[in-house]
């Protein structure tokens, strides 16, 4: 069974079992409802790709000293840190650290082993992009660096590799945003193109977004996102976490910086490989896009019946 700490468990647990047995220790930010079914299916994956369950350690807003000297104790070969490291770094000497369900590696205090972001790998978006519709060949993206640039490398790669044609754009802030959208929609954007809404509070902000819903129906061009709410709203497709085998991914990561001997080399934060697919029917149908056949392939599709 996973050992489970909080901060009024801390003084019990100190005085009992708080070692690492399996040298592995999870942490993660104290949170309810779906944030924390996340966490448990995260969870789920790290100890099923474990020898021995880790040990689960959790943060709330103003316990960091209990937790602190929690993992001190605990003795630790590698932590997990999930939705950041936490400002964990130093906490426990000579341990590999690898963050799990961030948005972005930009503005980790630690220096990570390796990890994985909650970015769906652009590989997967544009494989499902030539797919689902083969007629694009044009992808658009806009985004804020501090938040999104650090997966635009491989969004190259994957066009590239896709045949496609990536036209990438930055905006710090809302008005540069707004104002890049509209001179792309005045090009005007057709059926060969396809705008790509990334996880970027600037690229997906609200208002924004209902202006490109409403041009892709008018222009007819696709538009698709790696946030799933914006297919029910109409964007063609999404893909979103699949948490357990995020979790096991971040479990063989962990198992190979135990058995790593002597220097390991970090493998950095890769954005995210194991998703599922949520797709909009109705905008399939808007397009010519004959995907109500294959129904069943998809995990979440609207309009829900």
């Amino acid at each position: 069974m996973r050992r489970l700490f909080n901060a009024a468990m801390f003084a019990l647990a100190l005085a009992a079992e708080t070692s690492a047995a399996g040298g592995v220790v999870v942490v993660h930010p104290a949170v309810r409802g779906a944030y924390l079914d996340a966490f448990e299916q995260i969870l789920e994956g790290i100890d099923g790709a474990l020898p021995e369950p880790a040990l689960r350690l959790v943060q709330g807003s103003d316990e960091a000293g209990d937790l602190r000297e929690a993992l001190r104790r605990a003795l630790p070969k590698v932590v997990v840190a999930l939705g950041g490291d936490g400002g964990l770094c130093g906490t426990a000497p000579g341990v590999h650290f690898i963050v799990g369900a961030v948005l972005s590696p930009e503005g980790l205090e630690c220096r990570v082993f390796g990890g994985v972001a909650l970015a769906p790998d652009p590989d997967r978006l544009f494989a499902l992009l030539r797919e689902l519709a083969p007629g694009v060949k044009r992808v658009w993206v806009l985004h804020r660096p501090a938040v999104s640039g650090w997966l635009m490398p491989f969004a190259r790669r994957a066009a590239a590799a896709h045949g496609l044609a990536l036209h990438v754009e930055a905006a710090e802030d809302l008005y540069r945003a707004a104002e890049r959208y509209r001179e792309w929609l005045d090009r005007p954007l057709g059926p060969e193109d396809a705008v790509w809404v990334p996880q970027d509070p600037v690229a997906a902000e609200s208002t924004l977004l209902a202006e490109l819903l409403k041009a892709a129906w008018r222009q007819n061009f696709v538009l698709f996102s790696s946030v799933p709410s914006h297919v029910q709203r109409g964007a063609l497709f999404a893909l979103y976490p699949d948490y357990r085998a995020m979790g096991r991914r971040l479990g063989r990561l962990a198992r190979e910086a135990l058995e790593a001997q002597g220097g390991v080399k970090p493998v950095g934060v890769q954005p995210l490989s194991d998703v599922l697919v949520a797709v909009n029917l109705r905008s399939a149908d808007h397009l010519g896009l004959d995907l109500a056949r294959r129904r069943e392939s998809f995990d979440l599709v609207f309009p829900q019946r």
